[in-house]
């Protein structure tokens, strides 16, 4: 299990502190199980296992409980592909609905208090065709938690990756091979925006007080209009995330930094993980901050080429060619404090 702390290098004004307790709690990941703390990570409450499906977590504050995706692992005696439920003092878990074998949850599971229900992207193996194309459809589930009955709703052609939801107006981003498209929770898409001189898909935001605006990264950082209008922001960027008030930007260049663009255009970076000479942004996440927009927590990866054994390179006798190093780091944007810790996300904020 890995103990150490990632050398970072903080912008200037910010300082580095030992993990702290600041009374705000949130989901996040270590060593394979859901666990839930406060900012300081001691004492953490198990939630159960993860999941073999990149599937994020939802909180219900009024039941006072976590929902998170259960899957079968290899080596487990009952195969399943369920949605689960357990407290957030990690007692009372069980199954909240099952799913077919040929379905599951994946990349995005959230909980809509306006509506009591649950919404989460489901994928259908389909059957397969003549010439053994495996065919996979992509549906939008929303689980009624009152009245305890659920409902997958189609999606239009092309949507394969979640980047963002908007509660209020009721929409979803998704990317995919011909571009961006937004939809409502009906399913209905409301416009398309073509791949065409936008980037490449690695995260988006809607802005918090305009849903027609969007901030889009992979390959540049963007901020592009339903009318078709845009404005480049930056020439590198992804995983945009606005701030609660809408007048900050912040995005990252790789898995090991994170920046911060503020409405008069500057752009500052907050952190990297300093040395890290093999950065790279497939591990990379979205930051996510509180309601109020006082903390920050991302997950930080530094990446490391291992050795050369007797003149052999490790990916070649059976062992990884990089080791990878994740944590846990929470940014507090008032007192321009950040800590961290060893841990990985994706990162849910209870607060």
């Amino acid at each position: 299990m890995q103990t150490a702390s990632l050398p970072l290098s903080l912008a200037p004004g910010w300082k580095n502190v030992p993990p702290r307790a600041t009374g705000r709690r949130l989901v996040w990941k270590r060593d394979g199980r859901w666990l839930l703390s406060d900012t300081d990570f001691a004492d953490p409450i198990d939630l159960g296992p993860t999941s073999p499906v990149d599937c994020p977590v939802a909180y219900d504050p009024t039941r006072e409980r976590i929902y998170r995706y259960h899957c079968a692992q290899w080596g487990d005696r009952r195969d399943a592909s369920e949605l689960r439920q357990v407290g957030v003092d990690g007692g009372g878990e069980d199954r909240l609905f099952a799913l077919g074998l040929n379905k599951w949850a994946l990349w995005l599971c959230e909980y809509l208090p306006e509506s009591d229900s649950l919404v989460a992207l489901v994928a259908t193996e389909m059957p397969h065709k003549a010439d053994g194309t495996v065919v996979i459809q992509h549906q939008l589930c929303r689980y009624n938690l009152a009245q305890g009955q659920s409902l997958l709703v189609n999606l239009p052609r092309d949507c394969f990756f979640p980047l963002a939801l908007h509660a209020a107006s009721q929409r979803l981003l998704f990317h995919g091979a011909e571009g961006y498209q937004v939809v409502d929770f009906s399913g209905k898409r409301l416009y398309r925006l073509g791949s065409r001189g936008l980037p490449e898909g690695r995260g988006g935001s809607f802005h918090p007080h305009r849903p027609d605006e969007l901030a889009l990264g992979g390959g540049g950082l963007m901020r592009v209009r339903r009318n078709g209008e845009f404005v480049l922001l930056r020439d590198r960027g992804i995983n945009p995330v606005w701030s609660p008030d809408g007048e900050r930007l912040y995005f990252a260049e790789s898995s090991s930094d994170l920046w911060m663009r503020s409405a008069d255009g500057e752009s500052v970076r907050l952190l990297a993980v300093a040395g890290n000479r093999y950065s790279e942004v497939n591990r990379a996440r979205p930051a996510r901050l509180t309601a109020d927009g006082r903390y920050l927590a991302l997950p930080l990866t530094r990446r490391i080429r291992r050795q050369r054994v007797e003149g052999v390179a490790s990916s070649r006798d059976g062992s990884p060619a990089w080791v990878e190093w994740q944590a846990l780091c929470i940014l507090d944007m008032e007192q321009c404090i950040a800590w961290q810790s060893p841990g990985a996300g994706p990162i849910l904020w209870l607060s």
